[in-house]
């Protein structure tokens, strides 16, 4: 089920219950799309703890700011456990998250895939 539309990623929540995060086509993706993404998720949520699929295969770049950003404090209420799928042919991306992610430790699981199925089978075990 859609559940939001914003201007860098649509947002659906599937019949298990993890929400799919999907990351428009964009070269690369800013601090304020970044915030705007956060106000977007924060509200869809609605303060409820859920397992994230976040696709993020169609971004080329983060800027620095913007991968710090996207792994806000303020998201910890609400994942109960984020799979980042990235593009296994941009190697610079999957460096940046990977970069990001051993500087700011999630209080979550968090785990950087590039096949969706082996993703969402992880995330199973989280619903």
């Amino acid at each position: 089920m859609k559940l939001g539309e914003l201007k860098i990623a649509t947002i659906e929540e599937d019949k298990k219950g993890i929400i799919h995060i999907t990351l428009k086509k964009f070269f690369e993706i800013t601090q304020a799309e970044a915030e705007e993404y956060i106000q977007g998720c924060l509200k869809i949520a609605k303060g409820q703890e859920k397992a994230v699929l976040f696709d993020a295969r169609a971004v080329e770049n983060f800027t620095f700011m913007a991968m710090k950003k996207l792994v806000d404090s303020r998201v910890e209420d609400v994942t109960k456990a984020s799979a980042l799928l990235v593009n296994p042919l941009s190697p610079v991306t999957s460096l940046a998250v990977s970069f990001v992610l051993k500087l700011t430790r999630e209080p979550f699981p968090i785990r950087i895939f590039t096949n969706k199925k082996e993703a969402l089978t992880w995330l199973e075990q989280f619903t």
